[in-house]
């Protein structure tokens, strides 16, 4: 954000809507004349992605203000967040779950961990396609588990087939192949839905 933009509305406004109230609560712990030490919460970036500050702050009542410094520990805490993933499945692993369960997993934690409305875990074929194996997502963007999908035209899973490496689509708008075809439907029903559940 530019310097006026954040001075045009309250910080609060600015925070992940999830860690607001305990950020208050330490604002209220400055109020009494106390320090707060290491204190981390979220804010969401002018492009919407997440951003975590680790926070010390010691007030000066006598002064009027408080003086704060944070440093970013975004990336260390992405790091945590996918060790505690890679544990969360390997313990499922450990106690010998089914394929199905882990697979199951995999993709909720995909979901979680890209802050994405949907994880999917594909398989490729021999043949070129690639088949559902799990998946985790609002029952509006489910694609069901053993579909077989078609990998032809612009589509992550076809641009990974064919690349060997990650990629990414921010739009299936104009995007040719069953598979954007089949990405622009689900969205279009889920958009759908959240309109009609907004309007009652």
């Amino acid at each position: 954000y530019t310097s006026e933009e954040l001075l045009s509305r309250p910080f609060l406004e600015f925070m992940h809507p999830e860690d607001r109230e305990r950020t208050t609560e330490a604002i209220a712990v400055l109020a009494h004349g106390d320090e707060v030490i290491q204190f981390e919460n979220r804010y969401i970036r002018s492009d919407g992605s997440e951003c975590w500050l680790q926070w010390s702050v010691r007030p000066a009542p006598d002064e009027g203000v408080v003086y704060a410094a944070a440093r970013d520990v975004t990336e260390r805490r992405r790091a945590e967040d996918q060790q505690s993933a890679l544990r969360r499945v390997a313990t499922l692993v450990a106690q010998r779950a089914s394929s199905t369960e882990v697979f199951h997993a995999v993709a909720a934690e995909i979901e979680r961990l890209m802050g994405a409305d949907v994880g999917r875990l594909l398989r490729y074929e021999a043949d070129g396609t690639a088949t559902v194996v799990a998946t985790h997502s609002e029952p509006t963007l489910e694609i069901p588990v053993g579909r077989r999908l078609t990998l032809e035209g612009v589509s992550a899973t076809g641009l990974v087939l064919r690349t060997g490496r990650a990629v990414r689509v921010d739009s299936f708008d104009d995007a040719p192949g069953s598979l954007a075809e089949l990405n622009r439907r689900l969205h279009e029903d889920c958009l759908m839905l959240r309109i009609d559940w907004n309007t009652g």
